[in-house]
């Protein structure tokens, strides 16, 4: 059951009118038996491997309380983990390993069950394992509480990947109906499908017209299929995590931050404070200081983060493309870090000035165009098709060619339209939006911006709007919902999958 979808929508108007009309001390069976439901729906074979690593990891996490012996708990903690990440190996992983491994590709036709956010829901309750180990949560005794914790349905399918100490006391509280937070809810949900059906989708068409034909593309075509998965990739995950949040929010939830304007990042390291922050917090909490940190020296830290990234991108998916995209990272890290005293030295010496706008916007657009490079490789199906994007991305870079025109002289492709080509054609409008939705698109990105760049600056487009009078508010709203309805595109059979993240 997509967010996206007409079944949610119900779905979700259902569990809220419901779940604010029962006893307050039965909401959390309620919101337990609804978000089986909306498990099911989406993954009934899935459902027995969510069960089952629910039942471990509580009884585990029973087990590492009462014992007291450290050994023991390590042991308890190590085979446990061990066990559960093994569930997340064989159905995610082992089809790929096999295939790698058997040169005579026996096992080509082997189908494996994958459950739905299953990377997802086996980080969480790793995460609570952990928490109960060192002693941060005590174990949760209430098998209802502990069950709603993991699968609960706003983050059940692409996160956030909530921690045990944030939601497990919400879970246990009592929550009343609050006007307000309901408000703040369905503007993160409205604002959340502007995002993924407006602007994503959009981004979608470009971004699959060129790279599912990518040898017929080169040049500025090749560029603009890069940056509008770059684009699509954002609006997608970042939308998801705002509606649920939302929904957490109108159920009295505080669901964590996932994104924080990451393409405003004036470097690498500070872009993954902004992206996908519940995983990269997930990652350096749980795997990056237990490694170490940067407590042991240079090449311990430098270390430990290929390591985290490396694994960052095996988390995404069975695929040498993702593998080679977290290792991007991770050495965009190192030598950021490696490079920082040289870089500082050169902006000295050349007298730049580092308090200005001009100086920032060279952070952002370098960092921008690392990060949308190693997307290049997330995109792929594999690396030959990343390398050969790229390739054909930026060498021998020609407009005019790029866009089909046979005069290449220096004015014939001053914009007719957008580009002007041989026979006067736009041959931006074959990249597979047509002119309204191009505008629409670009309106959308604009909006985008805007709101992103006010939030950078720490100004809250919502605060403005709740502090005008009703009449006003109900007008931006009514608007934005008629935008969404009218511009959104659904696609056919908009399914749980339709998610980007969904997949992971």
């Amino acid at each position: 059951m997509s967010f996206g979808s007409i079944y949610f929508i119900l779905f979700f108007i259902g569990v809220v009118v419901i779940n604010y009309i029962l006893p307050k001390k039965i909401r959390r069976i309620w919101l337990l038996i609804a978000s089986i439901a909306f498990y099911l729906f989406s993954s009934v074979k899935g459902f027995l491997v969510l069960v089952s690593v629910i039942l471990i990891t509580y009884l585990v996490g029973l087990l590492l309380e009462k014992t007291k012996n450290i050994l023991k708990k390590k042991i308890f903690l190590g085979v446990s983990a061990f066990l559960v990440v093994m569930v997340l190996v064989v159905l995610k992983y082992l089809k790929f390993i096999i295939l790698n491994l058997d040169k005579l590709s026996v096992f080509r036709g082997l189908e494996i069950i994958l459950p739905l956010g299953i990377s997802f829901f086996i980080l969480q309750s790793i995460g609570y394992l952990i928490d109960v180990y060192r002693g941060n949560v005590p174990a949760e005794k209430n098998i209802i509480n502990y069950a709603l914790f993991i699968s609960f349905f706003p983050y059940i399918v692409s996160g956030p990947i909530e921690r045990a100490k944030n939601m497990l006391p919400q879970i246990k509280m009592i929550h009343s109906f609050n006007y307000d937070n309901f408000v703040s809810g369905m503007q993160k949900m409205l604002w959340g499908y502007f995002l993924k059906l407006v602007v994503a989708e959009r981004a979608a068409i470009l971004a699959n017209t060129i790279f599912n034909d990518y040898t017929n593309y080169s040049g500025l075509a090749m560029i603009i299929g890069i940056l509008a998965y770059t684009i699509q990739l954002y609006c997608d995950f970042a939308g998801y995590s705002l509606i649920a949040i939302g929904v957490g929010k109108a159920l009295g939830y505080d669901i964590m931050e996932n994104f924080k304007q990451p393409y405003f990042a004036l470097s690498i390291n500070d872009f993954w404070k902004r992206w996908h922050i519940s995983l990269t917090s997930w990652f350096r909490e749980y795997l990056y200081i237990p490694l170490g940190g940067n407590r042991k020296g240079k090449f311990r830290k430098y270390l430990n983060i290929f390591i985290v990234f490396l694994i960052s991108g095996i988390w995404h998916g069975a695929n040498w493309t993702f593998m080679i995209w977290g290792m991007m990272h991770g050495i965009y890290q190192i030598l950021g870090d490696l490079t920082k005293n040289l870089r500082t030295k050169f902006v000295n010496f050349i007298g730049m000035k580092k308090e200005c706008f001009s100086y920032r916007l060279v952070q952002r657009m370098a960092t921008f165009t690392f990060v949308s490079v190693a997307w290049v490789f997330f995109r792929s199906a594999n690396f030959g098709q990343a390398i050969e994007v790229l390739y054909r991305a930026f060498a021998g870079f020609n407009i005019a060619e790029s866009f089909g025109a046979s005069n290449t002289s220096f004015y014939s492709w001053i914009p007719s339209g957008l580009f002007l080509t041989t026979n006067g054609e736009n041959w931006f409008l074959k990249l597979g939006l047509d002119a309204p939705d191009l505008i629409i698109f670009l309106f959308g990105m604009f909006l985008v911006f805007i709101v992103d760049l006010l939030l950078y600056k720490k100004i809250s487009p919502t605060k403005w709007i709740n502090n005008q009078n009703i009449w006003f508010r109900w007008i931006v709203y009514l608007g934005l919902i008629f935008f969404v309805l009218t511009f959104g595109i659904y696609g056919t059979g908009f399914d749980a999958s339709s998610f980007i993240y969904a997949n992971f």
